[in-house]
């Protein structure tokens, strides 16, 4: 009986011993939790990317890279003025370097994160506080596009404003935030004969009115991984706050001047918020009651 119990004691101390080892072992948190790469802009849409594991975006080297893109389609429109403001990002998370971030010209290799602005023959002088110990911010300054520069690619499509490209240091990190903000990014309708006379989108950091519809203003994440949508999200800031549920009431009182289009089906999936299959003020009550959580 002594021997048995013994036997079961000895036992148990070993499963114990088992499960404190396992507690100790070192688990890689990016198996575990993934990583989130947020990013943000005063202007620009937010984006969220998910990746379950970093691991497998690992190039040769073993190193992670993400390139994030600010890109600007203006339906016939000049690029007047672009001003950026300040570029952020977590630093202890993310490592920003020159190297990194450079465009050829010839057998040189010059430092710039505003390709759009270098292909126009502006350089690389928007840049004027960054070096590679710089904290985690870029500040930028202002500069005139000349008026032959159209917001948009030969084919239609969007060209790139911003980007910038960052190596992840902390692999065992589960979220990183990069903010781009911008101070001015004007545009003109390319039928005009003096565009520096009259701009439109965006000045001061407010995105005028008159311009919804004339430009749209994207974010992109590289590589892409799986965006992380936030149901009653209307405003696409990748957060539900009280703009959102503020707009879906301005949209059920038939407020004019919407600063979403209600006609677009995801727009309106995400405002049903409750899920009943209408869009109604049990949504903006539902919502109200989440924001209170």
């Amino acid at each position: 009986m002594k021997k048995s119990i013994r036997k079961i004691t000895a036992l148990a101390l070993s499963a114990v011993l088992l499960l404190g080892l396992f507690a100790m072992a070192p688990v890689s948190a990016a198996e575990n939790q993934g990583f989130t790469l947020t990013v943000t802009s005063n202007l620009f849409p937010a984006q969220k990317t998910h990746y379950s594991d970093v691991s497998a975006l690992e190039d040769a080297n073993g190193d992670v890279f993400f390139t994030v893109d600010f890109k600007l389609l203006g339906a016939h429109q000049y690029l007047i003025n672009l001003d950026i403001d300040e570029l952020t990002w977590d630093n202890e998370v993310l490592e920003f370097k020159e190297e990194y971030n450079t465009v050829g010209t010839g057998r040189r290799k010059l430092f710039c994160i505003l390709p759009f602005a270098y292909e126009q023959g502006l350089g690389t002088g928007m840049i004027n506080t960054f070096d590679n110990s710089n904290p985690g911010r870029i500040v930028g300054n202002y500069t005139s596009v000349k008026p032959a520069a159209f917001a948009y690619e030969e084919d239609g499509s969007a060209v790139t404003m911003v980007r910038a490209k960052f190596k992840l240091l902390d692999k065992t990190a589960s979220a990183a935030t990069v903010t781009l903000n911008m101070d001015t990014l004007s545009l003109c309708d390319d039928s005009v004969v003096e565009p520096y006379t009259q701009h439109v989108l965006i000045s001061g950091r407010v995105i005028d009115a008159d311009a919804l519809g004339v430009a749209t203003l994207s974010t992109q994440i590289s590589p892409e991984g799986t965006q992380v949508t936030v149901k009653g999200d209307l405003d696409d800031d990748g957060d539900l706050d009280i703009a959102d549920a503020t707009i879906l009431q301005m949209y059920l009182s038939d407020f004019g001047n919407l600063p979403v289009d209600f006609s677009d089906p995801q727009i309106l999936a995400s405002a049903d918020f409750n899920g009943d299959g209408a869009v109604n003020v049990r949504d903006v009550t539902a919502m109200q009651r989440a924001l209170l959580v």
